[in-house]
């Protein structure tokens, strides 16, 4: 296996993305709405954020779409 091994790369986060995450890990709870004004950005711009950091494997979605964790 060479250098370009995608899975000994570092996870590559965004400014944005390192805040959300930290939010999160101080108050497990925030809804987006929340994130959203605490980082003064769109509900929208909070939600790409997240499915990102979920797709990146760095977030686990837990429980329904209406009440997730």
């Amino acid at each position: 296996m060479g250098h370009d091994d995608p899975i000994n790369d570092p996870i590559k986060l965004d400014e944005r993305q390192l805040q959300i995450i930290k939010l999160l890990r101080e108050t497990p709870d925030l809804t987006r709405k929340e994130l959203a004004v605490q980082l003064e950005c769109s509900d929208y711009t909070i939600k790409r954020c997240l499915q990102s950091i979920v797709e990146k494997g760095v977030l686990k979605r837990i429980g329904s779409n209406k009440k997730g964790e």
